[in-house]
C-alpha cells in the first residue's frame, strides 16, 4: 500500500519539474493549499482590475481621447479594436493616395486623417503621395466637421482640410447621416466625382447645393436618396458636369439653366414630384431618366428639346396613356423604357428605330403584327391584359414572341422585310 502511494506521489512530481515542488509525502494538504493559493491569486486579480479607473467620458479631467486619434488608453479594447485598421488604412493612404474607411462605423471623421503626415510609420516623408480619393461611405457621420479648421481660427497651426485634400479627385460619403456638408468643398479644385446619395440632406435655405455648385471640376454628381425637395437650383458653376443624379428626391421642378452644363452626357431625375419639363438643349445627353414623375410626355416633343445624342430614354410610371412618336424627334434613340403607364395602343411608327423596347404594365390589349419587321433586339410586354398571345409567349423569350408576330402577317408580308 505504501509503495503504491509513493508511485502516485511521483507522477505528479514528473510531469511539473518547473513548477512547484510536490511532496512525497502521502498527504494531500499541501496540494490543497496549492489550489486555495492559486484561486486567491485569481481573485485578487480581478479585484484589481474592477478598482482600476475607467475612462467613461463624464470627467474632463479624464484622458478622454480625441475622437479618431491614436491616443487611445491601452485598457479601451473598444477603441483599440477601431484605431488599429483605421491606422493601418491611413498609412496605406500615404504609399497610393487612397483612403478607405467606409463601413467602419465612425461617428466622427477621424481627426487622424487630417494628421497623416505626422504619422512616422509607413512610406518615408518623400515617398508619400497626396490624396486623390477618399471613400468614407456607409459609416454613421452627421457632419464631417471640417469648417472647424477654417484658416481664420485659433486652430491655424492645425492641419487645414483644404490641404490635406488639396489633390482629392474623388469624394465618396454616401450612406452616412449626413445633414449638413462642409462649406470649405469649393475650394477642392481638382474634386470631379462627389457622391453624397442615401443621405439626410434637406437645404431648406439651398446653402447646401448652392455650395455645391460652386466646385467648377465636379463632373459626376450624385445626389440621390436624401431630402431635397422644391425646385432644383440653377447648377452654377458646374460647366463640365457629365454625370447628374437627382434620384429619390422631391423636386418640383428643372431649370433651363441645366442646358448650360453643354458635356452633360447622364441625367437621372426619377422618382421625384416633376410636373413638367424645361426645354433642354443638351447636345451631349445619351441617357435621360424621368421614370416616376408626374411629367407630360408630349413635352418630350416640345420645338425647343434638343437631344440629338440621346439613346436611352426612361419614362416609366409617369401615368401617360399613349406614346409620342419621340423615334422622330431623336433620331439615335435605340432604348426606351416605358412600363407600368396606361398605354392603350401601340402606333408602329412610334417604336420604329427602337432596339430594346419595355411596355411591361400596361392596358395594351394587342400588339400589331409589324412589331415582328422592325429588328427589336428585346421586347417586353409581360403584364398587360392581353387574351393572345398565351402568357408563357408573352413572358417568354423575345425570340419567341417575334416568331408568334410573324405568324399573324397577312400572307406575302415579311418575306425578307424589315421596315
Amino acid at each position: 500500500m505504501a509503495e503504491s502511494t509513493a508511485s502516485r506521489a511521483k507522477t505528479p512530481q514528473q510531469n511539473n519539474k518547473a513548477t512547484l515542488p510536490i511532496s512525497t509525502s502521502t498527504s494531500t494538504k499541501p496540494a490543497l493549499k496549492s489550489s486555495a493559493a492559486l484561486r486567491e491569486t485569481i481573485a485578487n486579480a480581478k479585484a484589481a482590475r474592477r478598482a482600476a479607473p475607467k475612462y467613461d467620458g463624464d470627467d474632463v479631467a479624464k484622458p478622454v481621447p480625441a475622437a479618431g486619434s491614436f491616443d487611445v488608453p491601452k485598457t479601451d479594447f473598444k477603441d483599440d479594436h477601431l484605431i488599429n485598421p483605421l491606422h493601418k488604412r491611413i498609412t496605406s493612404a500615404k504609399s497610393d493616395g487612397k483612403l478607405d474607411i467606409s463601413g467602419m462605423r465612425l461617428k466622427v471623421f477621424p481627426q487622424a486623417v487630417l494628421e497623416m503626415d505626422g504619422i512616422t510609420d509607413g512610406p518615408a516623408w518623400y515617398e508619400s503621395v497626396d490624396l486623390v480619393r477618399v471613400n468614407a461611405a456607409d459609416n454613421e457621420l452627421e457632419d464631417l466637421g471640417w469648417d472647424c479648421f477654417d484658416e481664420s481660427t485659433e486652430a491655424a497651426e492645425k492641419p487645414s482640410p483644404t490641404d490635406v485634400f488639396a489633390a482629392l479627385q474623388t469624394l465618396d460619403l454616401h450612406g452616412n447621416h449626413l445633414h449638413t456638408l462642409p462649406s470649405m468643398l469649393p475650394n477642392l479644385e481638382h474634386l470631379t466625382v462627389l457622391n453624397i446619395s442615401r443621405n439626410r440632406l434637406k437645404d431648406t435655405n439651398r446653402d447646401i447645393l448652392n455650395n455645391v455648385f460652386k466646385i467648377e471640376s465636379l463632373r459626376v454628381l450624385d445626389l440621390s436618396d436624401n431630402q431635397f425637395s422644391g425646385p432644383f437650383p440653377p447648377l452654377a458653376g458646374c460647366r463640365v458636369l457629365e454625370d447628374l443624379n437627382l434620384h429619390s428626391n422631391a423636386f418640383t421642378s428643372l431649370p433651363e439653366e441645366i442646358s448650360a452644363c453643354t458635356a452633360l452626357r447622364k441625367l437621372n431625375a426619377s422618382n421625384n414630384i416633376l410636373s413638367e419639363l424645361p426645354l433642354l438643349d443638351l447636345p451631349n445627353l445619351t441617357t435621360l431618366n424621368l421614370s416616376s414623375n408626374q411629367i407630360a410626355i408630349d413635352d418630350l416633343m416640345a420645338a425647343g428639346m434638343a437631344m440629338p445624342k440621346l439613346t436611352a430614354l426612361d419614362i416609366s410610371r409617369c401615368r401617360t396613356d399613349h406614346l409620342p412618336p419621340l423615334p422622330s424627334k431623336f433620331p439615335q434613340l435605340i432604348t426606351l423604357i416605358a412600363f407600368d403607364n396606361r398605354i392603350t395602343i401601340l402606333d408602329i411608327e412610334c417604336v420604329r428605330g427602337l432596339e430594346i423596347l419595355d411596355l411591361k404594365g400596361n392596358d395594351l390589349r394587342s400588339l400589331p403584327a409589324e412589331l415582328s419587321l422592325l429588328g427589336l433586339k428585346k421586347l417586353l410586354v409581360g403584364g398587360n391584359p392581353m387574351r393572345a398571345p398565351r402568357r408563357e409567349i408573352l413572358e417568354g423569350s423575345t425570340e419567341r414572341l417575334m416568331e408568334w408576330l410573324k405568324g399573324r402577317l397577312p400572307a406575302g408580308v415579311g418575306d425578307n422585310e424589315t421596315f
